[in-house]
């Protein structure tokens, strides 16, 4: 049994900084013999959680009195983990930016990210990253924070991702991503505080939207994945270098020519939705690394941060820009209008074709995770998270 109604406790005294978690075990049935270091390691505590904990005395109490990792359990036993952390990430300015928090607890985050923001911070990117916004989140609240996210989302991707508050739980999720689970056997009967979490893995469902219409309507595409020779960023799927790669979809709609698929991923290799899209023949609007329509997009993100974007709560917001006003009317010469038809008739069905065709206008691969399934790292409780498709996904449909 765990409780965990304490969360933090000013300590600031102490060496190692404030206690910013307290977790208390029941210790009900023990294995015989088993010391503290060993129950934890059951939990999924990792080996450089063990090696923290023994630097600070008072990380471990039995019963209310401090105790070291080799003391043997006993049945009836309550065991204390104080979890102290004293700095914050180094390299990550705190900034004030808009995101949305879907869950908060002691342990984590589940944050709905937006386009257009990168999970960490870099040199083209120093302080518009979700880093950076949650640096200024947890600086407000006075407290220490080290940046863990948990499943990172591609720049350009929306969508749920988890953010861990401390080192435990960032251990505990971590093996959890690495747990290579089925999407389609979750069992949650099975579910058992803390022991065996990681096997459960972390379940994750992306929609996106793809040029052409699907078919066969759902499968299961299974090819390996590999970077690109002479590519820093591009991947393919390569049989012979690639690492296993799998992932299941199903189309749920068909309009203008795409789909809307929903994917559900068992392995976690980079870009391995937009590689196996583009494989299976029907790459996703707006990607301008796998869809070679988009190829432009990778220069006019360039150009929005000088002539091509207003600003509006931190976050970039574009307009049709020339080039793709130019799209617009080509393709629009293309068609044929019907002899005869009055000017009003043919000034609606130019309209009718700009709507249709704005979707080249999207700055970004239409990919969004909706979902996400996974134990809680510390209770065992099954969580279940979902977003809403974005605005400028929603307008492709």
């Amino acid at each position: 049994m765990l409780e965990n109604n304490v969360v933090i406790e000013e300590n600031a005294g102490h060496t190692l900084g404030p206690i910013i978690r307290k977790i208390t075990y029941a210790i009900a049935d023990p294995i015989p013999g088993q010391k503290v270091s060993g129950f934890l390691k059951e939990k999924g505590y990792s080996q450089q959680n063990l090696v923290n904990l023994k630097k600070d005395e008072q990380s471990i109490l039995i019963n209310g009195n401090y105790e070291h990792q080799n003391y043997v359990l006993q049945k009836g036993d309550r065991l204390t983990l104080q979890i102290r952390e004293s700095e914050s990430s180094d390299g990550i300015l705190p900034a004030k930016l808009p995101f949305t928090i879907v869950h908060e607890d002691e342990d984590l985050f589940v944050i709905d990210k937006p386009a257009g923001m990168p999970i960490h911070p870099s040199r083209n990117n120093p302080d518009n990253s979700l880093g950076n916004a949650l640096a200024w989140y947890m600086q407000e609240k006075g407290i220490p924070f080290v940046f863990r996210c948990i499943n990172r989302l591609d720049r350009d991707t929306s969508g749920l991702t988890i953010v861990a508050k401390h080192m435990v739980s960032a251990a505990v999720l971590s093996r959890m991503v690495a747990a290579k689970s089925k999407p389609d056997v979750i069992c949650k009967s099975k579910l058992r505080s803390g022991s065996g979490l990681e096997t459960q893995g972390i379940h994750r469902e992306y929609l996106a939207i793809v040029q052409g219409n699907v078919e066969p309507p759902e499968g299961v595409i299974d090819a390996p994945i590999a970077r690109k020779e002479s590519a820093c960023l591009e991947r393919v799927v390569d049989s012979c270098k690639g690492n296993r790669a799998v992932t299941h979809y199903r189309k749920i709609a068909e309009k203008n020519g795409n789909s809307l698929v929903l994917l559900k991923l068992e392995t976690g290799r980079t870009h391995q939705i937009r590689v196996h899209m583009k494989y299976l023949g029907y790459p996703l609007i707006g990607d301008f690394l796998y869809n070679p329509d988009y190829a432009d997009n990778q220069i006019d993100r360039r150009q929005d941060r000088i002539e091509n974007t207003t600003m509006e709560g931190g976050m970039k917001k574009t307009r049709l820009n020339e080039q793709l006003e130019n799209k617009l009317r080509s393709k629009i010469s293309e068609n044929n209008l019907q002899e005869g038809s009055t000017e009003i008739e043919q000034e609606d069905c130019q309209q009718c074709e700009v709507e249709r065709l704005r979707q080249y206008d999207i700055r970004r691969q239409a990919l969004h995770a909706c979902r996400l399934q996974f134990p809680h790292p510390m209770t065992g409780e099954w969580m279940e998270f979902t977003a809403p498709l974005p605005e400028d996904m929603q307008w492709l449909l």
